[in-house]
């Protein structure tokens, strides 16, 4: 089984959301940011697996810079060795330790990727329904199509030792190896895990906390 880095990363989908054309006509994210979550310093601590086989150990995500609304997260973690040569040496080194940086929006009203042009690509609005739909053409000409396929009416996610309520989002990967993503989002706490399938049919979990 092959399998990449954005595999375990939790924001997988927005590392491939660099939008240049926002097809829905909506890439603006309103509400508030003034939150705990995107205070310098906040750290998520995330577990990952493939298969049901761990993808590492120490894995956190850290909030290291907040420029107006847009905060800076970089995740770093080590790989189990079965994995380290499968993954990029642009972000793992050969004794497995991981890093990669992002930079996103979390408001109050959804959560947004903001590419290196500065142009935001909505992951999830925290108002929208169930069927909703929405695209976007990645700078490298990929489009990419997400729709909410459930949400929550009561608490019935597992996350942090509790039961939350959580809106998800189906996106396709169209990128050699990849089929699609569920990433599942809570309007307090922001993305809070993700699961990838593989064109091999192998799964590879994500949650954070």
């Amino acid at each position: 089984m092959k399998i990449k880095l954005v595999t375990f990363c939790f924001f997988v989908a927005a590392i491939f959301a660099s939008c240049s054309d926002d097809e829905g006509g909506n890439n603006k994210l309103g509400g508030s940011t003034d939150l705990e979550t995107n205070e310098v310093g906040y750290i998520y601590t995330l577990n990952g697996s493939v298969d049901n086989a761990s993808l590492g150990s120490g894995f956190k995500a850290t909030v290291t810079d907040k420029t107006g609304d847009v905060v800076e997260i970089q995740l770093e973690g080590n790989i189990a060795s079965p994995f380290v040569s499968q993954l990029p040496s642009t972000y793992v080194n050969s004794n497995g330790k991981v890093t990669i940086s992002g930079k996103f929006i979390n408001s109050t009203d959804g959560v947004g990727y903001v590419n290196g042009n500065g142009e935001t690509s909505i992951l999830v609005k925290y108002d929208a329904k169930v069927g909703d739909k929405w695209s976007y053409t990645t700078l490298g000409g990929k489009t990419l199509n997400r729709e909410v396929i459930s949400k929550s009416t009561e608490d019935d996610y597992y996350w942090g030792g509790m039961l939350i309520k959580v809106i998800e989002v189906e996106q396709n990967l169209p990128y050699p190896g990849f089929n699609k993503v569920v990433y599942s989002a809570n309007h307090k706490f922001g993305l809070v895990g993700a699961v990838v399938t593989m064109e091999d049919g192998s799964v590879s979990y994500l949650s954070g906390y």
